[in-house]
């Protein structure tokens, strides 16, 4: 596990953003120690925001040196802070690695109360893995209201019919419906019509799945946060969970996505990983006047 003193980066020049690139998702990441900018939940949104800002699915600001290791704290294009990304995640561990701040290739990130195992496949790689433990089928990890009870292949009234569900949290909560059982209508609508039911009360991520075969899926991803999305990194984990333990699937499952294809493995114990390559797009700063108006922001 990294720790303060092992945060050493060999960077030279500023910049306030690197743009990343994985399966169709976008990360920004705003360095500390790179950038004056400080971030909050409403220059998170400014910086995210397609048309007046930069544009991105998630605004990873760090890193935190702290006695436990390392931290990191994800923000969705809305505002709001993500527990956990898994494709962010993966993401940051790479650029640490890239600015020098790591030189092992397993260590540790920390985000919210998560701390994740991250593992650069080869030296140098842009293959990254990350572990992200056991998810968890239990209604209160997922935040679903009611009565405690398990979430697999459960039924919930949506749109004037009923659909059945199955609910898993690592951390993010995740709410996975199979292609097959959704009448035609609903297939567009249904990410918002179940993260706004009144079973979520603060929401929930939800994917819709389709088996290929024993050791394929395919699936498509609404965020709470950030809504439709071409890929998922721990919304992969959940899909492959799920179908794991329904008995469709085996151990080792690839996932389509729009975005891309990543690779999922679950241990005998039931800890899930991912795994799959990180794109550096580009490093930027900000204009004078943005900066500004990012700054009378904060």
């Amino acid at each position: 596990m990294a720790t303060s003193g092992e945060l050493n980066c060999r960077c030279v020049t500023l910049s306030d953003f690197t743009k990343y690139e994985v399966f169709g998702n976008d990360y920004l990441v705003i360095d500390r120690f790179r950038s004056s900018v400080v971030v909050t939940p409403h220059i998170a949104s400014l910086v995210a925001h397609r048309k007046q800002g930069i544009g991105a699915d998630g605004i990873l600001w760090g890193p935190f040196a702290e006695d436990d290791g390392l931290r990191l704290r994800v923000f969705n294009p809305d505002g709001s802070e993500c527990p956990r990304s898994g494709n962010g995640i993966r993401v940051f561990a790479h650029y640490l690695r890239q600015q020098g701040y790591i030189r092992h290739e397993q260590f540790s990130i920390r985000t919210a109360e998560y701390e994740t195992p991250v593992e650069i496949l080869g030296t140098d790689s842009a293959i990254v893995k990350a572990g992200l433990g056991r998810f968890s089928t239990d209604s209160h990890a997922v935040g679903a209201a009611g009565v405690r009870r398990d979430l697999l292949r459960d039924v919930l009234p949506v749109g004037g019919a009923e659909v059945r569900i199955s609910c898993v949290s690592n951390g993010t909560p995740h709410c996975i419906v199979f292609g097959d059982d959704l009448p035609g209508e609903l297939k567009k609508p249904i990410g918002p019509l179940i993260s706004n039911s009144t079973l979520f009360p603060e929401g929930i991520n939800v994917a819709v799945l389709q088996v290929r075969d024993r050791g394929c899926v395919s699936a498509e991803f609404w965020e709470r946060g950030a809504g439709l999305v071409p890929s998922s990194g721990s919304g992969a984990a959940a899909v492959a969970s799920v179908a794991h333990l329904l008995g469709l699937v085996d151990s080792s499952i690839t996932v389509e996505m729009q975005g891309g294809t990543l690779a999922v493995s679950i241990a005998s114990s039931g800890k899930v990983s991912i795994a799959g390559a990180v794109q550096h797009i580009a490093d930027g700063l900000f204009s004078a006047p943005f900066r500004s108006a990012l700054l009378l922001a904060g």
